[in-house]
């Protein structure tokens, strides 16, 4: 499991429902301002859902991402304490 491709997959997939849903609300907004009744309520809607769904889908791919962050840190931490406590045995510097 690749989480960086997985990370820029949904980012890519959230750009692309947030564009498709901007893009509705702008016609949305010159249909009104010309006078015009504009009855795609339906598409909003469905457009917005879209949007969060991938945003949950981003969400997602961002907290396994951060947990594998978490864990390299864990990583580094157990690595510096165990050269710590090898350094406590050993006075001797090389220079």
């Amino acid at each position: 499991m690749n989480n960086d491709r997985e990370m820029i997959h949904a980012a890519l997939h959230w750009h692309a429902a947030h564009a498709r849903r901007m893009a509705i609300m702008a016609e949305r907004r010159q249909a009104e301002n010309a006078g015009q009744y504009w009855a795609e309520g339906p598409r909003i809607t469905e457009a917005k859902r879209q949007e969060r769904a991938c945003l949950r889908s981003l969400a997602k791919a961002c907290l396994a991402h951060r947990a594998r962050l978490d864990d390299a840190a864990d990583a580094v931490i157990d690595v510096d304490a165990k050269l710590l406590a090898h350094s406590d045995h050993n006075d001797t510097f090389p220079a």
